[in-house]
Formats: C-alpha cells, sequence, structure tokens
C-alpha cells in the first residue's frame, strides 16, 4: 500500500477510535418535526462522544434546508422526504405519522371525510417549500378539488396552534399532539383515501468514508425515534 493511503487509513482509524481527537464545526439544518422530538438528545449524544465538536442548527423548511445543502452553506440536512442528487448520500431516519386534525369547536361529524368533503372547510396548511404542500395539494386534487386555505404557515407549531384555536383543519404529526388529543382539544378527522407516513433521512454530500456530517448523520439514525418498519 503506498505510504500515503497507509498514513490516511491510520489517521482515520485513530481518529475514529479517540473521538476526543475529533475537532470541528457542522452546519447543519433539522425540520420542525425533529426540533421538537429528539434534536436535544441527538445534541446531547454529540457532546458526549465527540467533545470537540461545535454545532450550527438551522431550522427551516425542506426544500429551503436542501437549497442550502447544494449551496455547500449546510454539510447536512436532517429532514422529510427522499434525495434523488447523485451528489448526494442519505441515511433513513424513520416514518412519522401525520393525521387531519381539528377542534372540535369546528364541528366535524364523526364519520370518514374525503377531498371533497374537507375542501368545505378552511385548512391551514403549510407553505410551498414544506414537504407536506405537494402532497396536501395531490390529495385534494385526486377529486379535482383545492384546498380552501385559510393560511399557509412555515411552522407546524402555529398551524397546531390555529387548528387548537378552532380556525381550521390541519395535517399535523400526530405523536407531536398526543396530550391535545388525549385532552380533547383537537380530534384527528377521519379520511379517506390516507395519506402515506412521512419519511424522514439525513441528507449530506459524497465524500470520504469519514466526514463530521456523515458521523452527525448516523448518530441521528442512533437516537431517532421515528417509527423505524
Amino acid at each position: 500500500m503506498p505510504a500515503a493511503f497507509s498514513n490516511l487509513s491510520t489517521e482515520l482509524e485513530h481518529r475514529i477510535a479517540a473521538p476526543e481527537s475529533v475537532f470541528g464545526t457542522v452546519r447543519f439544518g433539522v425540520a420542525e418535526v425533529i426540533t421538537t422530538t429528539w434534536l436535544p438528545h441527538l445534541i446531547r449524544t454529540i457532546a458526549q462522544r465527540y467533545p470537540n465538536v461545535r454545532l450550527e442548527i438551522e431550522e427551516a423548511l425542506t426544500a429551503e434546508l436542501i437549497e442550502s445543502l447544494m449551496q455547500a452553506e449546510l454539510e447536512l440536512v436532517l429532514a422529510p422526504g427522499h434525495s434523488r442528487a447523485q451528489e448526494l448520500s442519505t441515511l433513513p431516519l424513520g416514518t412519522v405519522a401525520f393525521e387531519w386534525m381539528a377542534s372540535p369547536a369546528l364541528g366535524l361529524e364523526d364519520r370518514v371525510y374525503g377531498p371533497a368533503d374537507l375542501a368545505a372547510y378552511p385548512i391551514i396548511g403549510m407553505k410551498p417549500k414544506s414537504f407536506h404542500y405537494s402532497a396536501i395539494e395531490d390529495w385534494f386534487q385526486n377529486e379535482h378539488v383545492r384546498a380552501r386555505y385559510l393560511a399557509r404557515c412555515k411552522s407546524v407549531a402555529v398551524a397546531a396552534s390555529m387548528t387548537t384555536a378552532g380556525m381550521g383543519v390541519a395535517y399535523l404529526p400526530a405523536k407531536n399532539y398526543g396530550n391535545e388529543l388525549e385532552s380533547g382539544r383537537l380530534k384527528i378527522v377521519k379520511t379517506f383515501p390516507r395519506l402515506e407516513p412521512v419519511p424522514f433521512v439525513a441528507v449530506f454530500p459524497l465524500g470520504h468514508s469519514f466526514s463530521l456530517a456523515r458521523t452527525v448523520a448516523e448518530l441521528a439514525r442512533e437516537v431517532s425515534t421515528f417509527d423505524q418498519k
């Protein structure tokens, strides 16, 4: 083996074996659903295993994060969806079940609603750069109807707050709003056809087998609390 490759291999083995010798900063972007669930656990895990690694974290909509990744403003993205770009690698982080939800005050009946039925109610949606935007648009177009948007939000939490206030129907991550569902402040609106659970992935540039971005991606996969089916 050439000396240069031997030295590189030895250095990588040393770094992997001695995490405290790893220094650097990782700039990564996250979707809000991750921010409000297991992101704190991920940050603690990184701090414990790689105490000399610093993090710069940005929260934004999926398309915005991918744009920043492609422009090298970020080195890693944790977000919903799939990336088919040849210059990017992905690791699966699991799936999240979303449900249509409304406040009981909105008066929806306990029955199954199709797209045409739900289009009669104000919809609290997400902005076009959200991963969910096109899925929701396609769902309504299955019955050749258009959603009647009361608002399009950048934040899931804002959409949920408006929904809890009885202002409309929103498509929200079920586990994030378990307390609201249990207390009766929100209810699940039964719908057909059902939308599939949303896949989440870690996305980072293709590169060396050892990189801080890939290391954080692997830790994200390890600590993720999303469904792994």
